[in-house]
């Protein structure tokens, strides 16, 4: 009986310490909701499996500080991510303002390679059970579109709205990033035609 292995993504949370980064994974990988408020120092780590086109994929889910005084620790653990997933406070507009410092630096740092724009993200409004103004999340998907983030959603921790729907996402932007670097570097290995010399 043969066994597949599972491919393994490397998912990095990121955003203000205040938008519900841990509560949204804890619904996503326990299916629970912790009302108690506890800030992440550092970063918290998660794992879960899930199936995406008949394939077993294996999310660690990395929930990093969005402290001010823990930002300075953040930047070590986005290195070699295969998906970002950027959040912010749906019920408090003054939390899109950091989104452009942190999808920044995220960028800046994810990637030893330098293809670190290339690293598939999404962006998420957390607290959607909250009343909020339709104008902040009109603003996040402009912010989303100028970014080149591929998928904008808003979700809830505390009821589970499109949190699953929001890691299924980006698992398949993952799964088609893969398979076209993939495509690229066979491309870049393969070795030249080589030309017929005319009789």
């Amino acid at each position: 009986m043969k066994v597949e292995s599972s491919t393994q993504l490397k998912i990095t949370v990121i955003g203000e310490y205040f938008v519900g980064k841990t509560s949204v994974i804890g619904r996503f990988v326990d299916g629970t909701f912790d009302d108690t408020y506890s800030a992440t120092i550092g970063f918290t780590f998660l794992s879960k499996k899930v199936k995406f086109n008949n394939k077993d994929y294996v999310l660690n889910i990395w929930d990093t500080s969005g402290s001010e005084r823990h930002r300075a620790v953040a930047p070590n653990y986005y290195r070699g991510s295969d998906g970002c997933i950027l959040v912010y406070d749906l019920s408090n507009p003054k939390s899109l303002e950091p989104l452009e410092y942190w999808l920044k630096e995220f960028r800046n740092l994810s990637s030893v390679a330098g293809f670190s724009e290339s690293v598939p993200s999404i962006l998420i409004g957390n607290k959607a059970d909250l009343p909020f103004d339709p104008s902040t999340q009109s603003e996040a998907e402009s912010f989303a579109q100028k970014n080149g983030i591929e998928k904008h959603l808003i979700t809830s921790a505390l009821t589970g709205l499109n949190v699953d729907e929001a890691f299924q996402s980006l698992v398949e932007i993952c799964s088609t990033h893969q398979i076209q670097q993939f495509q690229q570097v066979s491309l870049s290995l393969s070795p030249p035609s080589k030309k017929k010399n005319c009789c």
